[in-house]
């Protein structure tokens, strides 16, 4: 079994023509990751991960803030093959889960609403020694087809029927081991998400005051993590 504990900061821009879909924040974040190996190839995964005092524009009209909470959770099976028996051996690991990212604001914001991202995740990552005690971390992460629900606080709104959405993710990093179960370890990560929504929006948009039509979202979000991992 491996445990990793990651604190963070994290940023998210996302990008739309809809007041609703359109805010940014930065904030410190962190993240739990367990891993559970049936075989040295087979494991179940699972991650939990969250913003800390985060906050995102609460009106069109003012500078207030509004407490935001940003959430991702994630569970698969990740398949590990190693090119040799050798401990400087390069490894590489293939991922199936399913993610699922939320954004949280109170229930009584009559200017926001909260969202839910879900999805299938397929992901390739690769860990090339650099020395015995040192090595590289990379991955790719593809998101195929997400399923984004806009749920209701004060206001409900929803941007058209949900034509097609789909995400991608990297990540680079370098791990430093202290011995065969305890791992420092640093990571850059970005992903980026794009909706494309059919027919008009449900109701006027708050800056423009009409209903909009054909909207369109770009979220992305960049986390830089340092963390400690260890297992047995």
């Amino acid at each position: 079994m491996e445990v990793s504990i990651a604190p963070g900061v994290m940023y998210v821009d996302s990008t739309s023509q809809s007041w609703y879909r359109d805010y940014f924040s930065f904030s410190p974040h962190i993240q739990l990751d367990t891993k559970v190996w049936l075989t040295p190839s087979l494991a179940i995964a699972a991650n939990y991960g969250t913003s800390l005092a985060a906050d995102i524009s609460s009106a069109p009209t003012t500078t207030d803030k509004t407490a935001a909470e940003h959430r991702n959770f994630g569970i698969g099976f990740l398949f590990r093959h190693y090119a040799s028996a050798s401990r400087k051996a390069p490894s590489y690991t293939f991922g199936l889960g399913f993610n699922d990212y939320q954004l949280i604001v109170p229930r009584t914001e009559a200017d926001r609403i909260r969202l839910s991202t879900k999805g299938p995740v397929l992901s390739l990552a690769a860990r090339i020694p650099i020395t015995v005690n040192v090595a590289r971390l990379f991955s790719i992460s593809l998101l195929p087809k997400l399923d984004t629900e806009e749920e209701a606080t004060q206001v409900s709104f929803s941007s058209g029927e949900l034509d097609s959405a789909h995400g991608i993710a990297v990540s680079i990093g370098t791990e430093y081991v202290i011995d065969r179960k305890q791992q420092f370890f640093w990571k850059l990560s970005h992903r980026v998400d794009k909706h494309v929504y059919e027919g008009d929006s449900s109701a006027n948009d708050p800056i423009t005051s009409t209903t909009l039509s054909g909207v369109s979202v770009r979220k992305g979000t960049t986390m830089f993590q340092f963390g400690f991992s260890w297992g047995d």
